[in-house]
């Protein structure tokens, strides 16, 4: 019986520990069931503004899975507001900063991410009501993947 009790603390145990280790982080995935028409992929300019000049709209359906599974499952880390904010208000001293909008045919379900040069990229929570979910890690490859993919060049 003893032993059995030590096997059972021991298992506990263990699940604790392995539970714990995610605390905070979770992976991320563009919702797939919203039926997307057309992506925009759209560079943010030094005083916040967009331009229609600066803009990639992308409506083959081929492109779209390709560029929703490429920014889906990585790790990424609650944030909040203020530190949202810092980040985004900092690209407008650098170039180089996209938003990529989803867009379905009900307007009211698009998803949107923001990808910076350095390959940290900002999500929408779960809920798709504020941009709260930074990726735990940068991605510089996928940034360069994009980017040359779609010739994002403005």
């Amino acid at each position: 019986m003893k032993i059995a009790a030590k096997i059972l603390v021991a298992i506990a145990f263990v699940s604790v520990v392995t539970g714990c280790a995610g605390l905070g982080t979770k992976e991320i995935s563009v919702p797939e069931d919203r039926g997307y028409e057309e992506v925009l992929i759209q560079t943010i300019g030094k005083d916040g503004a967009t331009s229609p000049d600066d803009r990639t709209e992308i409506k083959d359906q081929k492109d779209i899975k390709w560029l929703m599974k490429k920014i889906s499952g990585y790790e990424v880390e609650d944030k909040d507001r203020d530190t949202i904010i810092e980040m985004l208000e900092a690209t407008r001293e650098k170039p180089g900063t996209y938003t990529i909008a989803f867009f379905p045919e009900n307007l009211n379900q698009g998803y949107s991410v923001v990808m910076f040069e350095d390959g940290t990229i900002i999500y929408q929570d779960k809920d798709m009501q504020r941009m709260t979910m930074v990726s735990k890690e940068k991605h510089e490859e996928l940034y360069e993947d994009i980017t040359h993919r779609f010739d994002l060049e403005f």
